[in-house]
């Protein structure tokens, strides 16, 4: 018996002792069953809080390029909507027309909106842009258009009805009723300008004064343009609408004109009113002019033969 005690005894002695410096036989501490102690890990076994404080530090204060950037979730920015592009076309009619040819009343034509002043219920004046100029016309619309009239803007395109032509002495060129908002109205571009004429305009304030003037081509370097009108021989005989000779023009427009000397006043006829559309400032008209020495004091008066210079439209 003795003998089988002293070897457990020696037997319990080769035991190696535990990682905590307790015996294998003593029952392991409140602080031991936590983790892992100090000691433990400067052996090399690493402690998980202390890597994950690490870990945090190394993000917050690494160099730019020093090490490799923490992972974050792609977003995809959205993408901006495309600007809606102007429409390519043609610029809407020319409504001067309305008042020239009566034949255009009651067809349906497109106006492109400049501006738009209403001027009671139901109506408005609207400039229609032509591609050149805008042309006043009264619009008029039904009550229960009224939503729709209401959105209309500047470069908006609408579809009206010629209902009638304006006065040749004033007012508004047309008047049209609001069928459809189109939409957009096509866009122009400012267009480079040619170079102007070399030589300035006429003194036309000589015409009347120099019978050997007359049949002559001259230019007329446009200041002003007025309104278009039909010849009229039961008009008033002051008016330039009884001036032509019967057979040599149709219509007729005063225009002022620049020359090296100041200004001087022209009436200019034509048998098509579509060529006297194109007169406007900076425009050079080929004129030939007509003597009537027997009326020194009026305007002079010529035909037109076409242009020397058109400038380009403005951009819209």
């Amino acid at each position: 018996m003795r003998i089988i005690i002293i070897t457990a005894l020696a037997a319990i002695a080769a035991l190696p002792a535990c990682d905590d410096g307790r015996a294998p036989w003593e029952a392991p501490s409140p602080r031991s069953r936590k983790g892992p102690s100090p000691a433990s890990a400067s052996k090399g076994q690493p402690d998980p809080a202390a890597a994950a404080a690490a870990t945090s530090d190394a993000g917050a204060n690494a160099e730019p390029g020093s090490g490799p950037a923490p992972v974050e979730e792609a977003t995809a920015a959205p993408e901006a909507a495309p600007a809606a592009a102007a429409p390519a076309g043609p610029p809407g009619f020319d409504f001067r027309l309305a008042r020239l040819d009566p034949s255009v009343a009651g067809s349906v034509r497109l106006c492109d909106v400049g501006e738009l002043e209403p001027i009671g219920s139901g109506r408005a004046i609207v400039s229609c842009w032509n591609g050149a100029v805008g042309v006043p016309v009264e619009l008029s619309y039904e009550p229960g258009q009224a939503a729709v009239a209401s959105t209309i803007r500047r470069h908006h395109r609408i579809r009206v009805q010629i209902t009638s032509g304006g006065k040749h002495t004033g007012g508004p060129e047309a008047h049209v009723r609001l069928l459809a908002l189109v939409g957009e109205a096509p866009r122009q571009a400012a267009r480079p300008a040619p170079p102007p004429p070399a030589a300035g305009g006429f003194d036309f304030s000589r015409v009347n004064r120099d019978p050997a003037l007359d049949g002559t081509e001259q230019r007329c370097l446009i200041l002003s343009a007025g309104r278009i009108a039909p010849v009229d021989a039961a008009a008033s005989k002051t008016s330039p609408a009884t001036w032509f000779a019967p057979g040599t023009a149709s219509y007729w427009i005063r225009v002022t004109c620049k020359h090296e000397g100041g200004t001087s006043r022209l009436v200019i006829g034509a048998s098509d009113p579509q060529p006297l559309l194109r007169l406007r400032p900076d425009a050079v008209a080929r004129v030939r002019v007509v003597h009537h020495g027997r009326f020194p004091q009026r305007e002079a008066l010529g035909h037109l033969a076409g242009l020397a210079h058109e400038p380009p439209p403005p951009a819209w």
